[in-house]
């Protein structure tokens, strides 16, 4: 297997959880999935402070962090738990990457001042 990925995504997209891990293990690596993992009313319970703090917690120990959304104008307004994934993992100078979801696949998007470049693994 390869890199360990935490997977950034807000709560409007919770229909696509699995989709987005089976997205990461097809690429051969290890998904972490915030709302796989804590489910997403676990956080509005008692247990809200120490599920934001193990989630990021699971941030920091991540390879990469990679972020998922409908479209791309999308990733200019995170919600504000994506928003503070993304400075964590920058902060810790993990690699960030961007995925919208095309017609028939997650296709990587690359924001404003982000490498054009295409990836050899990508879609």
């Amino acid at each position: 297997m390869g890199k360990i990925i935490f997977t950034a995504y807000g709560k409007e997209f919770i229909y696509e959880s699995y989709s987005i891990s089976k997205f990461v293990l097809d690429k051969e690596n290890i998904p972490i999935n915030p709302f796989l993992n804590f489910g997403y009313n676990l956080g509005e319970y008692k247990y809200g402070s120490l599920v934001r703090e193990a989630n990021n917690e699971l941030v920091r120990r991540c390879d990469e962090l990679w972020v998922f959304s409908k479209i791309s104008e999308e990733f200019e307004n995170l919600a504000d738990g994506v928003q503070r994934e993304v400075s964590i993992a920058q902060d810790e100078k993990k690699e960030v990457r961007y995925f919208k979801r095309g017609l028939f696949r997650w296709e990587e998007y690359f924001p404003k001042g982000g490498n054009q470049n295409e990836r050899k693994d990508n879609m």
